[in-house]
């Protein structure tokens, strides 16, 4: 069986696949072939993001383990080098009397799906030169690129050499470091296109994602011409990444995913009142469940020939075009007609826990909802999925006799209906920072924290969570792709 078949049948039973492993409900109906026994293997490429350098379980919480887990695969090669470039990964693959060159080819040439995570460490380099240069030339003392990190890292808890530096980084022009930004940009993204070119030719049928870069600074406040800079090498480099995309790579958009975040995926740490300093630019653990979501979704992508065609209104350069496919294509969501899925439309009550239904297996009820308001002559569809759901304390109804099926679906009633399909798990992550989280009900308050603690569901631009606020079937479709990142490590 061809791997990209074999990938897609996974892709199919992969929800199922994952509850099943949590043994939180009873699942049944699995077709045949879910349980077919295949070698399946994942491959991470890549630098200190692949590693999942600073979490404190890696193993657990890292990016890659989140990926093994939500596509299923049953062997595992993290492969990942802290402090890798693009040229020392090009020189792993094509360098025939390297070190670890007959081990990295051996596992390419077996791999049904390769992430890279690449260049972070090639425009940073850029970065530290120049701090190097300015610092040595303003304190007289010469230092290297080598020694920026320890050199910035011995500012937190300084405040008079702190605010000096700061000040001399802040202040700093910029300009200067376009040409060599683009230069750096340009080998960096040629690299890439080589690195790929060479696993294509070890491996015509292997996935291949590349993650796309992110600012790490977007969340400091007090330092704003850095996260300027940042963002213009960043963005600078995800542009060339897709635009000279020459040997058929998938980008995976890990920008969107960190710049759309309210919550601070990374380390970074910026306080000016404690001098608290940290440059870190590594993802946290919230930051590699958003880059596995962001993986997961590009991966789904990579399956919708057969859908594509379905649904005039899902256009192939939206945010949720992955997630709609995907949702589709796994038989969770259908469409509201042959054609049509209506993204942007409002989501209720029914249709939401019909999703989870269907991702249990379409178990049958034991027991009749006694739910007044089910229109068993107008919504017959929806009524298995209310009994089931009813029957193992997923949901409680609107009130003690309704249910609301045709009302819109919340924010936190999504949370916690969830939470209870999950199993309740008791979580006590302060959503103070929301300005709004006053609002959030007394029956959702643990399943809201439980829910923005596992990244399934994230604030909105201006500091709030919107509670109350209704979800679209885009939200939806997109929620399941956070539940298989999120919740199967």
């Amino acid at each position: 069986m061809k791997a990209k078949e074999r990938i897609g049948q996974r892709l199919l039973s992969l929800l199922l696949m994952v509850t099943l492993c949590l043994g939180v409900l009873p699942i049944t109906g699995f077709a045949a072939d879910s349980t077919e026994s295949v070698s399946y293997s994942y491959l991470a490429l890549g630098d200190s993001i692949t590693t999942g350098y600073g979490l404190d379980d890696a193993e657990r919480e890292g990016f890659v383990a989140l990926l093994a887990n939500a596509i299923s695969a049953d062997s595992t090669y993290n492969a990942g080098v802290n402090g890798l470039t693009s040229s020392a990964l090009l020189e792993a693959l094509t360098d025939t009397a390297g070190e670890n060159y007959a081990v990295y080819m051996a596992a390419v040439s077996t791999a049904d799906v390769i992430t890279i995570t690449i260049g972070g460490n090639d425009l940073l380099a850029v970065f530290y030169n120049y701090v190097a240069a300015l610092y040595s030339t303003f304190t007289g003392t010469a230092v290297t690129a080598d020694d920026v990190p320890s050199l910035i890292a011995s500012l937190s808890g300084n405040p008079m050499t702190a605010s000096t530096v700061l000040s001399l980084l802040n202040n700093a022009d910029y300009s200067a470091l376009t040409a060599t930004l683009t230069a750096a940009v340009t080998e960096t993204v040629t690299n890439i296109n080589t690195i790929v070119s060479t696993i294509k030719a070890a491996n015509a049928d292997a996935i291949v994602l590349v993650a796309n870069q992110y600012n790490p600074y977007k969340w400091l406040t007090g330092c704003d011409n850095i996260v300027a800079l940042f963002e213009t090498a960043v963005t600078g480099y995800n542009t060339a990444l897709a635009q000279y995309n020459v040997a058929g790579y998938t980008v995976v958009d890990v920008y969107s995913a960190f710049d759309e975040s309210v919550e601070t995926l990374t380390n970074a740490e910026l306080d000016l009142t404690t001098y608290s300093i940290d440059f870190d630019i590594h993802p946290n653990a919230a930051g590699h469940t958003a880059i596995a979501a962001a993986m997961a979704a590009a991966y789904a992508a990579e399956f919708t020939p057969a859908v594509k065609s379905e649904f005039d209104d899902v256009d192939e350069e939206s945010w949720y075009y992955g997630a709609v496919i995907y949702a589709a294509k796994s038989g969770y969501m259908v469409g509201t007609t042959e054609t049509t899925f209506e993204p942007e439309s409002t989501a209720t009550r029914a249709q939401f826990v019909t999703v989870l239904y269907r991702m249990a297996g379409n178990p049958t009820p034991t027991e009749v909802p006694t739910f007044t308001d089910l229109n068993t002559t107008y919504g017959t569809w929806y009524i298995p999925a209310v009994a089931w759901a009813k029957q193992y304390g997923i949901v409680n109804g609107t009130t003690e006799t309704t249910f609301s099926p045709d009302e819109p679906i919340t924010r936190e009633q999504i949370a916690t209906i969830i939470w209870r399909y999950i199993g309740a798990n008791a979580s006590s992550y302060d959503l103070s920072s929301f300005t709004d989280s006053g609002e959030i009900s007394e029956y959702a308050k643990t399943a809201v924290a439980w829910a923005v603690e596992n990244g399934l569901i994230i604030g909105n631009g201006d500091g709030t969570l919107n509670p109350k606020g209704e979800a679209t079937r885009a939200e939806i479709a997109t929620l399941i792709m956070r539940v298989v990142a999120a919740l199967s490590a």
